[in-house]
């Protein structure tokens, strides 16, 4: 049997085109298996990454399962606090009511004392009222006869100091009466030096009578000291006085303490006047006008006696 070799040289070449398609498809599979290995490993980053998203939802859903049970719990609490709530409210409302009956009642007992306070304060007010009128009469009688009497004492001065004025008057007259005999018979009887002499012995008599005078006015001084402190006594009762007038004008509005401010004052400053009038009553009683009158009449015996021994002694050596 022969062979044609056409018919086998066109299955060759009929193969050879069949392989060459073979080895085309082959390389498009190779192509496709090339993408399909690329497809599967974005779809492996994909799949790691939806795992890893994956979790993350699982971790916040177990969170929010948390966050949901404690919010579960808190609304159970918030409502017991609400439950709470409104139970002290109650309690605070009666307790509102019972203090607002109480702060009637303690109203109402507050007005009974105002009621009362301001009774017992006018009953005071008069008790010190009629305590201040007759203690305050008691001070003006007082004052009224301290200045009666520093009148009269000033009065009674006047008359003895012009007296003793006169008196003074009187002596100096005589004594310059003797001193002129005195040196009209030395200028007769004697000669120049010891008129001299007698001069000197007249120089020393001026001196001595200056001395007395000066005398007489320290007490004269001393009797307007006497005089002054007497009227420093009527001027604190007169202070004394104005406390008095002071607590009487006090209105009656004033509270307590500053009534007690008031007549607490006013009390020392009668126990500082009385304390004073107490010690110089003693003294005032004792200096009544025969004490001036002496007093004033001493100085000018006084300077009658010392004067007429001077004169004595005087004339006498002057004889000698």
């Amino acid at each position: 049997m022969k062979l044609d070799l056409n018919i086998v040289l066109k299955e060759i070449y009929s193969l050879k085109i069949v392989l060459c398609e073979k080895d085309e498809e082959i390389e498009k599979l190779h192509k496709q298996l090339a993408n399909s290995c690329r497809q599967n490993k974005i779809l492996k980053d994909t799949h790691a990454s939806l795992l890893s998203e994956i979790t993350q939802l699982n971790n916040a859903l177990s969170d929010l399962h948390v966050s949901i049970s404690e919010m579960k719990k808190n609304d159970v609490e918030r409502k017991t606090w609400l439950l709470e709530k409104e139970n002290l409210q109650n309690v605070f409302v009666e307790k509102e009511k019972i203090q607002q009956k109480e702060i009637e009642e303690l109203k109402k007992e507050l007005e009974k004392i105002q009621l009362e306070y301001k009774e017992n304060m006018k009953k005071e007010q008069l008790q010190i009222e009629s305590k201040a009128l007759l203690t305050y009469e008691s001070y003006i009688n007082k004052v009224k006869e301290k200045e009666n009497q520093i009148l009269a004492l000033q009065e009674e001065k006047e008359i003895l100091q012009n007296e003793k004025n006169q008196e003074l008057v009187k002596i100096r007259i005589e004594f310059e009466e003797k001193l002129n005999k005195l040196k009209s018979q030395l200028s007769k009887t004697k000669g120049t030096h010891p008129l001299q002499d007698h001069l000197r012995k007249d120089d020393i008599f001026r001196q001595k009578y200056i001395q007395i005078e000066k005398e007489s006015k320290e007490e004269t001084s001393k009797l307007k000291k006497q005089i002054q402190e007497l009227q420093s006594q009527v001027d604190n009762l007169k202070y004394s006085n104005r406390f008095l007038n002071l607590q009487q004008t006090t209105p009656q509005n004033i509270t307590r303490q500053e009534r007690d401010k008031l007549t607490g004052t006013a009390e020392e400053s009668f126990k500082h006047a009385t304390k004073r009038l107490k010690t110089n009553e003693n003294e005032f009683s004792t200096f009544n006008k025969n004490e001036i009158k002496s007093s004033l009449s001493e100085p000018t015996k006084s300077i009658k006696k010392k004067l007429f021994n001077i004169d004595q002694n005087y004339f006498g050596k002057s004889n000698i």
